[in-house]
């Protein structure tokens, strides 16, 4: 089949059915178009992704016709599509691109980059089927309801709002301001796995992997500085349960999700991402906006792909830190990162020392919840000081 400028011109008339935009929409990606397209099949999907609009025939022309473009005599006449011809279109286009990319990355003696970007355009499209998928209706084997063994948060009530804690497949965003206790609050949930027995791998990508485990050492022992008896101790009746923690370094900015999981074991029970804001997206869009949200979409592909849970953190912007509790609105940089995430929790500290965690999103239960914690940075300890 050719996917040539005719094929692509028919497909622009389409652009102005509602169906045909929420069926495809996420398929027609602006660089699988002929440079001549290019532009306005993006203002087209910017409008839609933005605010569901669907322009008119009228408007299209109009549109159109700012970028010079004419479109086919039929316009107005009735039409139908095919999804699986659109697939095969959009995966077509992918593939084409990430070739031609993989080669000059190729020749380039960036073998990785090669790769990755092959990979990348793999799984951006779901792969097919394998086996029987039996009916929940008929079936006579039991499917379970239940969210897969979620990770416990040491908190409580936030374990009770949450359903036990993230589950499998699932990732949790933690808000905070710059020196708000993202580290604090990641190193916490990270040392409450392992008690819970989990393997641990907790990637920085800000604060140096000597100071984590440092970190990991003060909450773990309960003290700012401890001996190494005390600490062999302690880690020694960890590790008895089944827990691991793994600490990865990598500079801000240099990696993809794709590239880190290459150093992460397959028995690995809590992901920690220190934090997320420095993950770069293993294909760049050229706009900052949408590769913050393609990073964040990779690590939930991970969490989903691994059967998992991740946490990371991400920066809040001014406002949220001005007006004291931090909601969905007040993430830096795209509000992407919390359309992806399956809870967000913003920790809001004050001028006593103390923090309100407060329950932003959360995909499996109740929101808005907000927990007064008492701190201790030195240790990293979070405790639960009551409810709003």
């Amino acid at each position: 089949m050719r996917f040539d400028r005719d094929y692509q011109d028919s497909l622009l008339p389409k652009l102005c059915d509602e169906q045909f935009m929420l069926r495809c929409g996420t398929l027609l990606r602006p660089d699988a178009f002929v440079p001549e397209l290019a532009e306005l099949v993006a203002e087209v999907c910017q409008r839609f992704d933005s605010n569901r609009e669907v322009l008119s025939r009228p408007q299209l022309k109009q549109l159109a016709a700012n970028y010079g473009i004419k479109l086919p005599q039929n316009i107005n006449a009735p039409y139908a599509f095919d999804e699986a011809e659109l697939t095969r279109f959009a995966k077509h286009s992918e593939i084409r691109l990430a070739l031609a990319e993989a080669h000059v990355a190729n020749e380039a003696g960036d073998f990785d980059a090669a790769i990755d970007r092959v990979v990348h355009a793999r799984d951006k499209f779901p792969a097919a089927p394998t086996g029987t998928i039996e009916d929940v209706l008929t079936s006579t084997g039991q499917i379970s309801v239940r969210r897969e063994d979620p990770c416990p948060t040491g908190l409580n009530h936030l374990d009770s709002v949450l359903g036990g804690g993230p589950a499998a497949g699932d990732l949790g965003v933690l808000l905070a301001p710059t020196s708000g206790g993202k580290t604090s609050m990641l190193v916490h949930l990270g040392a409450t796995a392992l008690h819970d027995g989990r393997t641990v791998f907790h990637i920085t990508l800000e604060v140096p992997a000597a100071e984590v485990v440092r970190k990991y050492r003060a909450k773990i022992t309960g003290l700012t500085r401890s001996t190494d008896k005390q600490w062999d101790a302690l880690r020694a009746k960890l590790a008895s349960k089944g827990g691991k923690l793994m600490v990865q370094e990598y500079p801000p900015g240099a990696v993809s999700m794709l590239q880190m999981e290459k150093n992460i074991p397959k028995d690995v029970g809590l992901i920690i991402i220190d934090y997320g804001d420095y993950v770069k997206p293993s294909y760049s869009t050229g706009k900052k906006y949408e590769d913050l949200g393609k990073a964040f979409e990779e690590m939930k592909r991970a969490a989903m792909s691994r059967h998992i849970p991740i946490w990371t953190a991400s920066q809040i912007n001014r406002g949220g830190y001005e007006k004291g509790v931090a909601d969905l609105e007040d993430v830096a940089g795209s509000i992407e990162k919390c359309f992806i995430a399956d809870q967000v929790l913003s920790l809001n500290p004050n001028s006593t020392g103390a923090s309100v965690l407060h329950v932003a999103k959360n995909r499996h239960g109740e929101r808005g919840h907000q927990i007064k914690l008492k701190v201790d940075y030195g240790i990293c300890d979070f405790l639960e000081a009551g409810k709003k």
